[in-house]
């Protein structure tokens, strides 16, 4: 059975009005409201009682076991087992386009699509939208990941410029920045 623990140094925070966590670290990460409340509320409970204190509005299983593994991956979550851990089973839903902007970040990311590739929800759309960098990451892409679509930028560009053309590309229902 997996249960979940705040590690010791991430605490609550508020970043300009909005929910946040800071990291082991010493960063600090925005979140919107409900992922906080759930990280909250899994502190020291088995991932059944966290699934019976949810309320179907806040999200099915399924999205609370993502943002659990979500919080857990990003080390906010220190997720433990009393047993063997559990091999799930592909899942599927509505398109999902995650969008990651880079620049110079080719080792970064390199682990973020492998972490990507290796979760179990299927329907999902990679857009890389690079921001002028100088690493040939397009030509890693290209051999190494053909299912991910790339945009490259020539020149750099705010992040929020880079994400809009994500978004203009995606065709998923839900959208995940990174």
């Amino acid at each position: 059975m997996v249960y979940y623990q705040i590690p010791s140094g991430v605490k609550r925070t508020t970043i300009s009005h909005r929910p946040g966590l800071t990291t082991l670290q010493g960063g600090r990460i925005a979140l919107d409201a409900k992922l906080v409340d759930l990280w909250e509320l899994a502190d020291a409970k088995h991932i059944s009682e966290i699934l019976k204190k949810i309320d179907p509005s806040q999200g099915t299983q399924n999205e609370v076991r993502a943002g659990l593994a979500c919080l857990a991956e990003a080390g906010l979550l220190k997720r433990q087992t009393d047993v063997e851990v559990k091999t799930y089973t592909e899942v599927s839903g509505p398109l999902i386009s995650i969008i990651i902007v880079t620049h110079n970040s080719r080792n970064w990311l390199e682990d973020c699509l492998h972490s990507i590739a290796n979760q179990t929800y299927r329907s999902l759309e990679i857009l890389v939208v690079d921001n002028g960098s100088e690493d040939d990451i397009k030509a890693w892409i290209s051999s190494n990941h053909h299912q991910v679509k790339f945009h490259s930028l020539e020149y750099g560009t705010s992040f929020a410029e880079a994400i809009n053309l994500g978004v203009a590309e995606a065709n998923g229902e839900h959208l995940l920045l990174l």
